[in-house]
């Protein structure tokens, strides 16, 4: 459709410039607004919580999450929707066959990487207990978070 168009404007043109008319051809640029790039840097994250809460158009470019613990679960809210929400364990036993997810056992700690989620209004990850075998007196917590979103 675009190659027809812009043919029938090229042949529209030509006419225009054999009859003498001066022809103005005008370049319209048209800019996307600068992206702001957003770092979340966490530590001893206590479970249940959230852990990223951003409003605007933009991809969570990575985040990555370690931790001593494997019993956690993640839930992902995109534009209101629930994305995913499964525990640890799920993610691991899908990293091989993902290109969004990485979940891998690295020195005693266990780490989860989230990359490439876009979202249109908002997104909201989460993170809770997959597992009550402590002690309420004993919160989970996660070692680190780690988030790069780039919102435009």
């Amino acid at each position: 459709m675009k190659l027809a168009i812009g043919i029938a404007l090229s042949e529209e043109l030509g006419r225009e410039i054999a009859r003498g008319v001066r022809v103005e051809v005008v370049e319209k640029v048209v800019q996307r607004p600068a992206g702001t790039t957003r770092i979340i840097k966490l530590r001893d994250v206590e479970i249940p919580g959230t852990i990223v809460d951003e409003l605007g158009v933009g991809v969570l470019e990575e985040l990555v999450i370690t931790s001593k613990i494997d019993y956690y679960g993640v839930l992902v809210e995109v534009d209101g929707e629930l994305l995913v929400e499964a525990p640890y364990s799920w993610f691991s036993s899908i990293s091989q066959h993902s290109e969004w997810v990485d979940a891998f056992k690295d020195n005693d700690v266990y780490v989860l990487r989230l990359s490439k989620v876009f979202f249109s209004k908002h997104i909201r990850i989460s993170v809770f207990p997959a597992a009550t075998i402590l002690a309420p007196s004993h919160p989970l917590r996660l070692s680190e978070v780690f988030a790069k979103l780039s919102i435009y």
